[in-house]
């Protein structure tokens, strides 16, 4: 074998071992974009239960505060007691 030939073969040696390095690192890539995907979602799903109790709880609270306004006005006597 030619030193020739021998350069040759070591670099396309060297090419496939980069391209399996840069395909394997891909493969992590892709897995902890899914996985980070998956754990933005799950927050999103979560916040968007929170801040849907928050605004469910905000209309019951001013649901309350016009009933008690409108029997103020309807005359009757508002007493609070902590």
């Amino acid at each position: 074998m030619d030193v020739s030939a021998l350069v040759t073969s070591i670099t396309g040696a060297a090419q496939l071992t980069r391209l399996l390095v840069n395909e394997r690192d891909g493969q992590k890539t892709a897995a902890i974009q899914i996985d980070l995907t998956n754990k933005i979602t799950e927050a999103q799903i979560q916040l968007t239960q929170v801040l849907g109790a928050i605004i469910e709880k905000d209309g019951f609270i001013q649901s309350l505060s016009e009933r008690v306004r409108q029997l103020a006005h309807d005359g009757h006597e508002i007493v609070y007691v902590p």
